[in-house]
Formats: C-alpha cells, sequence, structure tokens
C-alpha cells in the first residue's frame, strides 16, 4: 500500500475544503478573463437594459439599443470565463447557469449608470478584476440578472 499517495490525495482534498470555505478564495482576476468583476453586493438594482453581447480579448460589452458599448461589471460568486470556448457563464440563483457567447441579445437586470468623471464608478465598485482601460466607455452596468433572448 502506498501511503505517500494517500498523503498527497488527502492534502488535496483539505486544499479544496479550505479555499471553498475561504470568502474570496477563488477570486483570482486573470480567471476572469475580459470580464470586469467586483465583489457580491448585498441589493440590486431593478432595471433592465437589453442589447447584443460584445466580446473581445480584453472587454465584455452590451451593444444596447441606442448603439452604445455598456461595459458589463458582473459579480464575483454568479460568473465565470471559459477562455477555450470565450464562453461567459451566469449563475441565477433561481434558473442556474446560463452560457453566454459573442452575439448573443440579453436582457441585463441590474443598475447602472452614465457620464461623469470615469473615476468616480470605477472608485464606488468593490473590484476583483477592474476593466481594461480600453474597455471603460463611459457607460457601465452592474449585473444582477441575464435573460438570454437569442443566441448568437
Amino acid at each position: 500500500m502506498d501511503h505517500r499517495g494517500a498523503a498527497v490525495r488527502s492534502l488535496g482534498l483539505v486544499v479544496l475544503v479550505v479555499c471553498g470555505a475561504l470568502a474570496g478564495c477563488g477570486d483570482d482576476a486573470a480567471s476572469f478573463g475580459p470580464l470586469a468583476v467586483q465583489r457580491p453586493l448585498e441589493g440590486s438594482g431593478d432595471a433592465a437594459n437589453e442589447g447584443t453581447l460584445v466580446v473581445t480579448d480584453t472587454c465584455v460589452h452590451l451593444r444596447d439599443a441606442r448603439g452604445r458599448l455598456v461595459t458589463l461589471v458582473w459579480e464575483s460568486d454568479r460568473v465565470s470565463w471559459d477562455p477555450a470556448t470565450r464562453t461567459v457563464t451566469y449563475r441565477d440563483r433561481d434558473d442556474g447557469d446560463l452560457s453566454l457567447v459573442d452575439g448573443d441579445t440579453i436582457v441585463v437586470g441590474g443598475s447602472g449608470d452614465q457620464g461623469g468623471p470615469e473615476t468616480e464608478w470605477l472608485d464606488r465598485l468593490d473590484w476583483v478584476s477592474p476593466p481594461a482601460q480600453e474597455c471603460r466607455t463611459g457607460y457601465w452596468w452592474s449585473v444582477a440578472g441575464v435573460e438570454e433572448v437569442t443566441g448568437g
């Protein structure tokens, strides 16, 4: 019987359990790819914004009905990024996972803002992974829900 293998497996299990128990353990900014991600919020807005998801190598935006690019800001416990498929997965508390790709028409719930000095909204949020400089459009939306209208 190889006791070393069992010890390594046990250590791996301990690391996984401890990591799962610690708040923010999975909040590695690099794992979110082009997503702008903040720490989870207590409340959420009840507004809605519809448009087309735009995914690039560095940004994830919503092109709204007026044609504006809106920087989407996701909560770290409700979103993940798959670089191999360039897929955003949103975890809805009631409806489960929703996979989104470039070109999908979606409705995002939450709240947003526009105008004013760009740094005002950047400074207000508790970032895990802030948007890259080229992703800051002057319009932003804090995502509190997603509904897919049509696939891309």
